[in-house]
């Protein structure tokens, strides 16, 4: 029971030692932890602003990019417009061949008139999307305004393929000469490049706008995961920790049970062993008495025996004195009969 005793308490002395590693591990971990979510959250709060900046210049210039690709859709309507003058400022002007314009396939003519028309109601109606009035966009007003001014090019070159087709079925005249109308078919055809040059660059700068804000995204998105990481592993930590010092307390606990139990067990021991001894103490006791009270009988024993020798010397010399005694009255018997016998002899003889 001493030695469950010692062992409970150096187990619990273990048990001590492990439990103050174990906190000391959870809370070094989760210092770690707390940390690990400040730097995340430095790193978001740094790191986002920077790629606002980003996204901000990226649409500046996309803006005013947009507004000089705005510029190309009105150069391609003024080119159409040197064809079919309809507007105030030339309006009539082909008066004179307008009849020999497209004459070669039905409605190509008319088909480029509402397609001017159609294009510059659209361009009316959207371009003040493009003015420059200070506000801040946000990269979906500026992608949605791009994509706007896309259909607008689109449009626009559309436009301009029917101008060429018209230009391609037109005859030619004293009116409408063979210069003239090449002139103006260099003119649709160089404004046709200029429009597929700038869908080009549109298509370019809007990539550019999407790459960034998807890079950004990204980038934010990983600061904000890093953070969302670091908080989680730090709720794992202190919940690591408030284990770690749940467990102690059960362990430290059980090692204190376990020495009660075996000291409890201990003093159970000792109580037998008290009981043992006294009992031990009454035989023994006993066992004096038993021996004292041998001892008083074999003194008297030989007490006894002492004085029977004694008596028994004492009665052999008396026997052997009688012994003698008698020997010697039988002698003088003897004597006494042999002369007496002598003398009847002696009589007998006399007579």
């Amino acid at each position: 029971a001493l030695l469950q005793v010692d062992n409970a308490k150096k187990s619990l002395a273990n048990t001590l030692a492990l439990n103050e590693s174990n906190i000391k591990t959870a809370e070094a971990r989760l210092t770690e932890a707390q940390i690990a979510v400040a730097n995340a959250k430095k790193s978001l709060e740094t790191g986002k602003p920077l790629q606002d900046k980003n996204i901000a210049t990226a649409e500046v210039e996309a803006f005013y990019n947009a507004t000089t690709y705005l510029d190309d859709v009105d150069r391609s309507l003024r080119a159409v417009n040197e064809i079919i003058t309809v507007e105030d400022y030339n309006q009539s002007a082909n008066a004179s061949y307008k009849n020999l314009l497209g004459v070669l396939e039905t409605n190509s003519y008319g088909n480029l008139v509402s397609s001017y028309q159609l294009l510059k109601n659209s361009y009316n109606a959207k371009r003040d999307l493009f003015e420059v009035t200070g506000d801040v966009l946000s990269f979906t007003d500026i992608i949605s305004r791009l994509e706007t001014l896309k259909v607008l090019l689109s449009d626009s070159s559309a436009m301009l393929s029917r101008a060429s087709n018209v230009l391609d079925n037109s005859v030619t005249s004293t009116s409408f000469t063979v210069t003239s109308l090449n002139a103006l078919k260099t003119t649709i055809l160089t404004q046709k490049d200029r429009s597929a040059a700038t869908l080009s660059a549109l298509s370019t700068t809007k990539y550019k706008v999407e790459n960034l804000q998807l890079t950004q995204d990204n980038q934010v998105s990983g600061l904000e995961n890093a953070v969302a990481s670091a908080e989680a592993a730090l709720i794992s930590s202190n919940q690591a920790l408030i284990n770690a010092k749940t467990t102690a307390i059960s362990n430290e606990t059980n090692a204190r049970n376990t020495i009660r139990t075996a000291e409890e067990s201990l003093n159970r021991s000792q109580g037998q062993s008290e009981g043992r001894e006294g009992d031990i103490d009454k035989v023994r006791q006993a066992y004096e008495q038993a021996e004292n009270q041998y001892n008083t009988l074999e003194a008297t024993l030989k007490e006894s025996e002492a004085s029977l020798d004694k008596s028994r010397i004492d009665l052999t010399s008396q026997l052997a004195s009688a012994k003698v005694q008698k020997n010697a009255q039988a002698a003088d018997a003897r004597d006494e009969d042999v002369r007496s016998q002598e003398e009847r002899v002696k009589q007998a003889r006399l007579a």
